[in-house]
């Protein structure tokens, strides 16, 4: 749930995630949540968030790239993917089905380039899949 606690309890009222942070947008899939902070940075909890490890993650962790300022974001059940400001999509997570978009199926335990060489400005996710429109209007 992104509150520090390996636990499944249920929580019947909302609770602050990140004090540290302030969030533009927020995805959530299955197993992996991952939010847009004011600053563009991407931070997930949960399941495989991109911090290259395969580790749970209980509160809300910054991927490995921080560079890059992200404008989109969509998250499946295993895996998410975000869009840079530049285009470049990057995905994390499961690689099932080949829906990192990265050519293979290996677990992408840091965020790897979908669709090496194609700008995008909109993406979604689903369980074992990635759509997104590039910058010419294309549904890929």
């Amino acid at each position: 749930m992104g509150i520090g606690l390996a636990t499944s309890a249920t929580r019947t009222n909302y609770q602050a995630l990140d004090d540290a942070d302030t969030y533009l947008s927020v995805g959530a899939g299955e197993f992996l949540t991952c939010g847009i902070t004011a600053a563009k940075r991407v931070k997930c909890w949960g399941y495989l968030v991109g911090d290259g490890s395969t580790s749970s993650r209980y509160s809300p962790t910054s991927i490995l790239d921080t560079t890059s300022e992200f404008v989109d974001l969509a998250v499946g059940s295993y895996h998410a993917c975000a869009i840079a400001s530049d285009g470049v999509m990057k995905c994390w997570g499961d690689g099932w089905d080949g829906k990192l978009g990265n050519g293979s199926t290996a677990v992408g335990s840091s965020p790897v380039t979908a669709d090496s060489g194609t700008a995008y400005k909109r993406v979604a996710a689903g369980r074992n899949h990635t759509c997104g429109i590039t910058m010419s209007g294309i549904l890929k």
